[in-house]
């Protein structure tokens, strides 16, 4: 009896089929315009490999040195200031006020060139009574007279409440490129001079914030957990700054959302299909009741380049129309058959291109990302339905999309 080392594969006689040996059809890596997809966790590690990659969360913060003034060193030569601007009631002016605003504001972005970068903010933040009490005129006025505990503990006990315990305030960024720091001081408190004196053409106060100020901001948003005052010692400026905002830990582990210390925290970007943005959406958004950051960086072209790129931009629409027309004629339709959209496109390029050729306005590229943080992953869902509700909304109110609030 064989065993089973000796045993025959199959009977005698009979062989198994062989299946036939096909040459694999040549697929290729990717499809065109695309990369190959890497995992994960091979980013995390191309990340902790890379000696460059920041190794503390004081690292992560991106500034090199705040100095007392308020100018921030960047790196490659960067050096920035930001200025904090107040409000003003744009919806219920009359529509003669309205045009000076909007004339006053037009006037105040043409003033920054290509050689600036500059980034709008509006951050809605949690505040303690302390803070909300710097911020109140009425509460600064009270501070000497009979009223001011009666104020003090009605703020007070609304915030235990949770109600209007949100501040919202509006900064604005600008970034320029220098040899040295007494060069990049000099452009800057030049840039925040002339800003300042604008705002000021609306009545609108504002003001240039120094070190400790800014350092106070960033210490909000990196903890948006904490509502105390950030308390810097005297001698801050001659130490690391990075060590009172750092948050505590910073965890990207997750696809959809990052962890600020205990916080959750996602951002999105607004894609913006047109040449301008509707007010209305910005409005809506910072109406939110929640912990929000809405950051508008925007750069100029030059002219020359921003008016070429307009040209061209026209005559891909033109030369669609001329195709269109052509295909009508040779089918015997009739040749001012256009839809309504390209006819449109072509008229708003036509329009920017005379604003920025016979007005001498900009373009501007502009990024727009929305940022939310919240104590617990289920208010944080809450926030970006809201959020997503909004892009909708404003999906609806225009044919052609011009608004949409894509996860990032």
């Amino acid at each position: 009896m064989p065993t089973a080392q000796n045993r025959p594969a199959c009977r005698t006689g009979r062989q198994r089929p062989q299946k036939p040996q096909t040459k694999p059809k040549s697929r290729p890596a990717c499809r065109t315009g695309r990369q190959n997809k890497t995992s994960l966790f091979d980013q995390f590690r191309e990340f902790l490999i890379n000696p460059n990659s920041p190794q503390t969360t004081q690292d992560s913060v991106p500034y090199t040195k705040i100095h007392r003034d308020g100018i921030a060193e960047l790196q490659n030569g960067t050096y920035s200031k930001t200025i904090e601007f107040g409000d003003i009631t744009y919806h219920l002016a009359q529509k003669d006020d309205q045009y000076r605003i909007f004339k006053a504001y037009m006037s105040i972005l043409n003033y920054f060139d290509e050689t600036m970068d500059v980034q709008l903010s509006c951050v809605n933040s949690y505040i303690s009574l302390a803070e909300l009490a710097q911020n109140m005129e009425i509460f600064k006025r009270s501070r000497n007279s009979k009223y001011h505990w009666e104020f003090a503990n009605i703020i007070n006990s609304q915030l235990q409440k949770g109600n209007n315990s949100l501040i919202k305030r509006k900064f604005l960024t600008v970034a320029v490129k220098a040899k040295n720091l007494k060069e990049g001081k000099a452009r800057l408190e030049r840039i925040e001079l002339d800003t300042v004196n604008a705002f000021g053409t609306l009545e609108i106060r504002a003001k240039g914030l120094n070190g400790a100020e800014r350092l106070a901001l960033l210490h909000k948003q990196l903890n948006p957990h904490i509502r105390k005052n950030l308390a810097l010692p005297q001698n801050w400026h001659e130490r690391n700054s990075k060590d009172f905002i750092a948050p505590k830990s910073l965890d990207f582990s997750n696809t959809t959302y990052c962890k600020l210390g205990e916080n959750f925290c996602a951002t999105y970007f607004v894609e913006v299909k047109a040449n301008q943005l509707d007010d209305k959406m910005l409005s809506k958004i910072l109406e939110v009741n929640a912990s929000l950051a809405v950051n508008i960086h925007f750069k100029a072209m030059e002219q020359e380049k921003a008016a070429q790129k307009i040209k061209n931009k026209l005559s891909d629409i033109r030369a669609k129309i001329a195709d269109i027309q052509k295909r009508n004629s040779g089918v015997g339709v009739d040749m001012s058959m256009i839809s309504p959209e390209l006819r449109e496109n072509e008229k708003e390029a036509v329009s920017l291109l005379n604003d920025v050729t016979s007005r001498d306005e900009r373009l501007f590229l502009a990024t727009i990302l929305i940022t939310a943080t919240a104590p617990t992953k289920r208010k944080l869902d809450d926030i970006i339905s809201n959020l997503q509700g909004i892009g909708r909304q404003f999906q609806k109110l225009y044919p052609t999309k011009k608004y949409d609030i894509i996860k990032t």
